[in-house]
């Protein structure tokens, strides 16, 4: 890559992080207060659906800033490009 493209990558990286981390603390406050509050207004059925998808969502969010967080690595020169693929 070139240097422009490459700083041009970074920033994007960047933003995608920030986006990402603010999406998990939505999250997380979602889950810790209105989902709660929701999730106990459901059957003992549907709590565990209810609990079981939660976990899919911040599962997903952590692989996406893990990710991020490894492209920021390699762009740092702190990982080598295909260190970053195992």
């Amino acid at each position: 890559m070139g240097q422009g493209t490459t700083r041009i990558h970074r920033k994007l990286i960047d933003s995608l992080y920030i986006e990402a981390m603010l999406l998990a603390d939505e999250a997380r406050g979602y889950f810790d207060e209105i989902g709660r509050e929701e999730r106990d207004a459901l059957e003992a059925l549907n709590r565990v659906a209810f609990s079981c998808e939660s976990l899919k969502v911040t599962t997903r969010l952590m692989h996406i800033i893990a990710w991020l967080l490894t492209q920021r690595a390699v762009d740092a020169g702190e990982l080598a490009p295909g260190d970053a693929l195992s």
